[in-house]
Protein backbone atom coordinates (compact mmCIF):
# COMPACT_ATOMS: atom_id res chain seq x y z
CA UNK A 1 0.00 0.00 0.00
CA UNK A 2 1.30 3.37 -0.51
CA UNK A 3 4.15 4.59 2.38
CA UNK A 4 4.43 8.20 4.25
CA UNK A 5 3.74 10.87 3.60
CA UNK A 6 0.33 9.12 2.27
CA UNK A 7 -2.06 7.41 4.74
CA UNK A 8 -3.75 4.17 3.38
CA UNK A 9 -6.71 2.24 5.04
CA UNK A 10 -8.48 -1.10 2.56
CA UNK A 11 -7.46 -2.74 -0.60
CA UNK A 12 -4.89 -0.52 -2.23
CA UNK A 13 -1.85 -1.53 -4.27
CA UNK A 14 0.65 0.74 -5.78
CA UNK A 15 1.54 -0.79 -9.05
CA UNK A 16 3.42 0.03 -12.26
CA UNK A 17 0.40 -0.92 -14.15
CA UNK A 18 -1.87 2.06 -12.43
CA UNK A 19 1.03 4.68 -13.89
CA UNK A 20 -1.28 7.24 -16.12
CA UNK A 21 0.32 8.06 -19.28
CA UNK A 22 0.27 11.59 -19.20
CA UNK A 23 2.60 13.85 -18.65
CA UNK A 24 1.67 17.46 -18.95
CA UNK A 25 2.09 18.51 -15.14
CA UNK A 26 4.38 15.47 -13.86
CA UNK A 27 7.41 13.79 -15.53
CA UNK A 28 6.82 10.11 -16.76
CA UNK A 29 6.57 8.11 -13.56
CA UNK A 30 7.00 4.41 -12.63
CA UNK A 31 3.81 3.76 -10.43
CA UNK A 32 0.33 4.95 -9.85
CA UNK A 33 -2.21 3.56 -6.77
CA UNK A 34 -5.01 1.06 -7.69
CA UNK A 35 -7.77 1.21 -5.55
CA UNK A 36 -10.75 -1.38 -4.65
CA UNK A 37 -13.93 -1.50 -3.26
CA UNK A 38 -13.28 -1.83 0.32
CA UNK A 39 -15.53 0.06 3.53
CA UNK A 40 -16.87 3.40 2.34
CA UNK A 41 -14.48 4.98 4.70
CA UNK A 42 -11.35 3.18 3.33
CA UNK A 43 -9.20 5.12 0.91
CA UNK A 44 -6.37 7.01 1.05
CA UNK A 45 -4.93 10.52 2.40
CA UNK A 46 -2.33 12.86 1.71
CA UNK A 47 -1.55 16.07 3.66
CA UNK A 48 0.15 18.69 2.13
CA UNK A 49 3.77 20.12 3.85
CA UNK A 50 2.43 23.10 3.22
CA UNK A 51 -1.15 24.68 3.43
CA UNK A 52 -2.58 26.39 0.22
CA UNK A 53 -4.66 29.41 1.43
CA UNK A 54 -7.23 31.61 -0.32
CA UNK A 55 -5.78 34.80 -1.21
CA UNK A 56 -7.88 37.67 -3.12
CA UNK A 57 -7.37 37.20 -7.06
CA UNK A 58 -5.06 34.47 -6.92
CA UNK A 59 -6.74 30.65 -8.40
CA UNK A 60 -6.05 27.59 -7.49
CA UNK A 61 -5.76 24.73 -9.39
CA UNK A 62 -6.26 21.25 -8.84
CA UNK A 63 -5.80 18.01 -10.97
CA UNK A 64 -5.61 14.16 -10.73
CA UNK A 65 -5.70 11.40 -13.37
CA UNK A 66 -8.00 9.07 -13.13
CA UNK A 67 -8.74 4.92 -14.69
CA UNK A 68 -12.12 2.89 -13.99
CA UNK A 69 -10.64 -0.71 -14.05
CA UNK A 70 -13.58 -2.54 -13.23
CA UNK A 71 -17.44 -1.84 -12.55
CA UNK A 72 -19.77 -1.34 -9.79
CA UNK A 73 -23.02 -0.24 -8.64
CA UNK A 74 -21.06 2.79 -6.67
CA UNK A 75 -18.78 5.37 -6.64
CA UNK A 76 -15.44 7.06 -5.16
CA UNK A 77 -14.76 10.57 -3.85
CA UNK A 78 -12.13 13.06 -4.18
CA UNK A 79 -12.06 15.45 -1.05
CA UNK A 80 -10.32 18.62 -0.94
CA UNK A 81 -10.34 20.76 1.89
CA UNK A 82 -8.36 21.56 5.73
CA UNK A 83 -7.77 18.30 7.47
CA UNK A 84 -10.12 14.92 8.10
CA UNK A 85 -13.76 16.31 6.42
CA UNK A 86 -12.77 19.49 9.09
CA UNK A 87 -13.83 22.54 6.56
CA UNK A 88 -14.43 20.81 2.78
CA UNK A 89 -13.90 23.29 -0.23
CA UNK A 90 -14.94 20.82 -3.13
CA UNK A 91 -14.97 17.16 -4.04
CA UNK A 92 -15.31 15.23 -6.98
CA UNK A 93 -17.26 11.87 -6.96
CA UNK A 94 -16.73 8.99 -9.63
CA UNK A 95 -18.91 6.09 -10.52
CA UNK A 96 -18.84 3.38 -13.58
CA UNK A 97 -21.39 5.78 -15.76
CA UNK A 98 -20.75 9.85 -14.81
CA UNK A 99 -18.40 12.61 -13.09
CA UNK A 100 -19.98 14.72 -10.61
CA UNK A 101 -18.86 17.68 -8.96
CA UNK A 102 -19.52 19.25 -5.44
CA UNK A 103 -22.22 22.10 -6.31
CA UNK A 104 -22.35 24.11 -2.97
CA UNK A 105 -24.16 21.65 -0.21
CA UNK A 106 -24.84 18.64 -3.44
CA UNK A 107 -23.30 17.27 -6.67
CA UNK A 108 -24.01 18.14 -9.80
CA UNK A 109 -23.08 15.55 -12.99
CA UNK A 110 -20.44 17.41 -15.18
CA UNK A 111 -19.89 14.50 -17.80
CA UNK A 112 -19.93 10.52 -18.54
CA UNK A 113 -17.24 8.70 -17.26
CA UNK A 114 -15.25 7.08 -20.35
CA UNK A 115 -15.33 3.42 -20.47
CA UNK A 116 -13.54 0.86 -18.26
CA UNK A 117 -9.63 0.70 -19.23
CA UNK A 118 -9.64 4.31 -20.48
CA UNK A 119 -7.54 7.43 -18.48
CA UNK A 120 -8.83 10.53 -17.90
CA UNK A 121 -7.48 13.79 -16.30
CA UNK A 122 -9.75 16.39 -14.41
CA UNK A 123 -9.12 19.71 -13.72
CA UNK A 124 -10.41 22.45 -10.94
CA UNK A 125 -9.75 25.71 -10.97
CA UNK A 126 -11.16 27.60 -6.92
CA UNK A 127 -11.90 31.30 -7.37
CA UNK A 128 -11.18 32.79 -3.95
CA UNK A 129 -13.26 35.58 -5.05
CA UNK A 130 -16.38 33.91 -5.98
CA UNK A 131 -15.80 31.36 -4.14
CA UNK A 132 -16.79 28.71 -7.17
CA UNK A 133 -14.73 26.20 -9.09
CA UNK A 134 -14.43 25.46 -12.95
CA UNK A 135 -12.96 22.46 -14.61
CA UNK A 136 -12.88 20.07 -17.73
CA UNK A 137 -12.33 16.14 -17.89
CA UNK A 138 -10.47 15.29 -20.98
CA UNK A 139 -8.70 12.13 -21.96
CA UNK A 140 -5.41 11.59 -24.02
CA UNK A 141 -7.69 12.08 -27.39
CA UNK A 142 -9.45 15.32 -26.18
CA UNK A 143 -11.65 17.28 -24.04
CA UNK A 144 -14.76 15.56 -22.66
CA UNK A 145 -16.82 18.03 -21.18
CA UNK A 146 -16.25 21.29 -19.33
CA UNK A 147 -17.98 22.75 -16.34
CA UNK A 148 -18.10 26.38 -14.46
CA UNK A 149 -19.83 28.58 -11.81
CA UNK A 150 -19.89 25.64 -9.29
CA UNK A 151 -20.32 26.73 -5.80
CA UNK A 152 -18.07 25.70 -3.18
CA UNK A 153 -19.23 24.29 -0.13
CA UNK A 154 -20.42 27.30 2.08
CA UNK A 155 -19.01 26.26 4.96
CA UNK A 156 -14.97 25.94 3.96
CA UNK A 157 -13.00 28.50 5.59
CA UNK A 158 -10.26 29.22 3.02
CA UNK A 159 -7.72 26.43 4.13
CA UNK A 160 -6.74 23.35 1.70
CA UNK A 161 -4.21 21.54 3.01
CA UNK A 162 -5.51 17.37 2.83
CA UNK A 163 -7.00 15.35 -0.23
CA UNK A 164 -8.80 11.96 0.40
CA UNK A 165 -10.40 9.74 -1.55
CA UNK A 166 -12.51 7.07 -0.50
CA UNK A 167 -15.77 5.33 -1.03
CA UNK A 168 -18.06 8.02 0.17
CA UNK A 169 -19.44 9.45 -3.58
CA UNK A 170 -22.40 10.65 -4.76
CA UNK A 171 -23.58 6.87 -5.92
CA UNK A 172 -24.39 5.33 -2.57
CA UNK A 173 -22.56 0.85 -2.85
CA UNK A 174 -19.54 -0.66 -3.25
CA UNK A 175 -17.39 1.94 -5.65
CA UNK A 176 -15.56 0.61 -9.21
CA UNK A 177 -12.30 -0.60 -8.88
CA UNK A 178 -9.49 2.47 -9.84
CA UNK A 179 -6.04 3.76 -10.91
CA UNK A 180 -5.18 7.17 -9.24
CA UNK A 181 -2.14 9.12 -10.57
CA UNK A 182 -0.61 12.53 -10.98
CA UNK A 183 -2.23 14.67 -8.10
CA UNK A 184 -1.18 17.93 -8.24
CA UNK A 185 -2.58 21.31 -6.34
CA UNK A 186 -1.02 24.78 -7.15
CA UNK A 187 -1.15 28.08 -7.17
CA UNK A 188 -0.95 29.39 -10.44
CA UNK A 189 -2.68 28.16 -13.52
CA UNK A 190 -1.70 24.21 -14.29
CA UNK A 191 -0.82 23.49 -18.52
CA UNK A 192 -3.57 21.52 -19.90
CA UNK A 193 -3.26 18.22 -21.06
CA UNK A 194 -0.87 18.38 -24.53
CA UNK A 195 0.03 22.25 -24.26
CA UNK A 196 3.16 20.83 -22.35
CA UNK A 197 5.82 17.74 -21.66
CA UNK A 198 6.85 17.87 -18.35
CA UNK A 199 10.48 16.50 -18.24
CA UNK A 200 12.23 14.90 -14.87
CA UNK A 201 14.72 17.92 -13.44
CA UNK A 202 18.64 16.84 -14.06
CA UNK A 203 20.82 17.99 -11.11
CA UNK A 204 23.59 20.47 -12.23
CA UNK A 205 27.37 19.24 -12.28
CA UNK A 206 28.01 20.87 -9.16
CA UNK A 207 25.25 18.49 -7.94
CA UNK A 208 26.34 15.35 -9.37
CA UNK A 209 29.67 15.99 -8.67
CA UNK A 210 28.82 15.67 -4.55
CA UNK A 211 26.45 12.91 -5.23
CA UNK A 212 29.21 10.86 -6.34
CA UNK A 213 31.72 12.19 -3.80
CA UNK A 214 29.13 10.84 -1.36
CA UNK A 215 28.16 7.45 -2.72
CA UNK A 216 32.50 7.13 -2.53
CA UNK A 217 32.40 8.31 0.88
CA UNK A 218 29.27 5.78 1.85
CA UNK A 219 31.72 2.96 0.13
CA UNK A 220 34.15 3.54 1.85
CA UNK A 221 32.20 3.19 5.17
CA UNK A 222 30.32 0.23 3.84
CA UNK A 223 33.55 -1.44 3.23
CA UNK A 224 35.35 -0.49 6.52
CA UNK A 225 32.12 -1.72 8.56
CA UNK A 226 32.34 -5.27 6.79
CA UNK A 227 36.02 -5.59 7.77
CA UNK A 228 36.17 -8.70 10.78
CA UNK A 229 36.62 -7.38 14.19
CA UNK A 230 40.30 -6.31 15.43
CA UNK A 231 40.97 -8.58 18.12
CA UNK A 232 42.22 -7.14 21.41
CA UNK A 233 45.59 -7.36 22.79
CA UNK A 234 44.62 -9.05 26.36
CA UNK A 235 41.22 -11.19 26.99
CA UNK A 236 38.16 -8.77 28.05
Amino acid sequence: PPGAPWLSMGPNSILAEAQSPFRHIHPAGTRGVRMAAGKPNDGIRFVFPEPVRAAKGTPIDITCDIRLVAPAGGSFRLYFGRGVIASTATDISVSAGEVAVRDGAGWKVVGKAPPVGTWFTIRLTIDPDKRTCDGGLATEKGLLAEFSGLKLHPGWDGVLDTMICDGLGHVAGPCPTHDLDNFGVAENRLPAPGAHVAEARKPSAAAAGELAAIGVEIGKIKERMSRPAPVPAYPV
